[in-house]
């Protein structure tokens, strides 16, 4: 999964599990806490990936890197999961689609751009795409009425859309920034039937 994320532009990251307690309440009440954190501000286990690779963006820019796409293939945390954790592929895009390349026409990065990645994405990876289903999400990482879930039944494979202006304020973050979540686990199930139903 990886490489087709990497297939698609987007430069892989590598960020800490653990953040701090006061953001990842606003994503999730069933966070877990850490007994011995290794500093004040990563005294939980991540609930999504996003917030680390938000923390990523600002030190871009703080670098003049005003455009990008990153990713992080990792496991989120939350009481609430079987084995309390799950392993997810997340990707961000902010600023200029064509990066700072000045002969390319300015077009910022938006819920459709996004779209058009994950589906790239899944459709290398043999995912069902016609078998999808869309559905709104609801909850502090993504913006209410410009992002969405993709099923498959029950099973949510992927989430896409612009992030939640709550979270990006709280991050210090003033521009628009998209994402999408693959969850690697659930997708590799549809896989593997699909696959089976072509031979």
């Amino acid at each position: 999964i990886k490489r087709a994320i990497a297939n698609s532009g987007y430069l892989e990251a590598v960020t800490f599990s653990f953040m701090d307690e006061q953001i990842s309440k606003l994503l999730s009440p069933n966070v877990i806490k850490i007994k011995n954190p290794i500093s004040a501000d990563l005294d939980v286990m991540r609930p999504s990936n996003i917030p680390n690779l938000l923390v990523a963006v600002n030190q871009n820019k703080s670098k003049m890197i005003s455009s990008g796409k990153i990713f992080e293939v990792g496991p989120i945390f939350d009481e609430t999961l079987e084995d309390k954790q799950v392993n997810v592929a997340t990707g961000i895009g902010y600023g200029n689609t064509s990066g700072n390349n000045w002969n390319s026409p300015k077009k910022d990065f938006d819920v459709f751009a996004i779209k058009s990645d994950l589906m790239k994405i899944l459709q290398s990876l043999n995912a069902p795409i016609g078998n999808l289903n869309y559905e709104a999400i609801n909850n502090k990482v993504f913006h209410p009425g410009k992002s969405s879930s993709l099923r498959i039944g029950k099973n949510i494979i992927a989430n896409f859309g612009e992030l939640n202006p709550i979270l990006l304020k709280l991050l210090d973050i003033s521009n628009t920034v998209v994402a999408f979540e693959i969850f690697t686990e659930t997708l590799a199930q549809f896989q593997n039937y699909y696959l089976q139903m072509l031979l």
